[in-house]
């Protein structure tokens, strides 16, 4: 990632909310997929929007059917043709299940005109992401999930999905305006997590600028 990947926001709640309403800013006519397990601030918004939506089930262990995925995709992209946004939480807050990432990553890239949108809140305190290698269009975090002072948050997307964002919040700084608080910046730097995912999100060259 570069540096105009990246937006600071008030936590994941709002980077969700700036990449979904983005999206269905820019294309009114899109298809959201996500799942019945994700945080509310996912369905709640999806719920709220005019929007084209499929929300795939879990089973019993919490895992989602990608097969119901793949023909979801194939619905939307061949007899739809609309453009698809997938958002799905890399890891449940409440049940501890992580989804089968590499699995949904190709299947979404199998179809044209698909984009991945993942909550990496549960997940990045425990494990590397390499959004690049891995496929992932756009991740988002909270702050206080690796020590941070709560009220931060990331939002990561990567330039091709960006393109296909409309802002929300009009600014200097493209997808998200207004001033970031630098305390709270700084906050996410002095925590050890992050020498898992500095190299991928790039955080110590936009520190080193303010």
């Amino acid at each position: 990632c570069n540096n105009d990947d990246i937006y600071f926001t008030s936590g994941a709640t709002m980077s969700n909310q700036l990449l979904i309403q983005g999206f269905v800013a820019k294309h009114p006519n899109a298809m959201i997929i996500t799942t019945n397990v994700e945080h509310n601030d996912i369905l709640m918004c999806i719920n709220n929007l005019l929007v084209f939506r499929h929300i795939l089930e879990v089973d019993q262990s919490g895992i989602i059917n990608i097969n119901e995925l793949s023909k979801t995709l194939e619905y939307a992209t061949e007899k739809m043709q609309v453009p698809t946004l997938v958002t799905i939480q890399m890891a449940n807050s409440e049940t501890g299940i992580i989804q089968p990432i590499q699995e949904i990553v190709s299947v979404v890239k199998k179809y044209p005109n698909v984009f991945l949108h993942m909550d990496a809140t549960q997940y990045i305190p425990y494990y590397p992401i390499n959004m690049e290698c891995w496929g992932i269009d756009s991740i988002s975090m909270s702050g206080q999930k690796i020590g941070g002072i709560k009220g931060s948050g990331l939002l990561v997307v990567r330039q091709e999905l960006r393109d296909n964002i409309k802002p929300i919040i009009y600014g200097e700084q493209g997808l998200i305006g207004g001033t970031p608080s630098t305390p709270l910046i700084a906050s996410f730097y002095n925590q050890p997590v992050l020498k898992n995912i500095i190299a991928w999100v790039g955080l110590n060259l936009i520190i080193s600028s303010f």
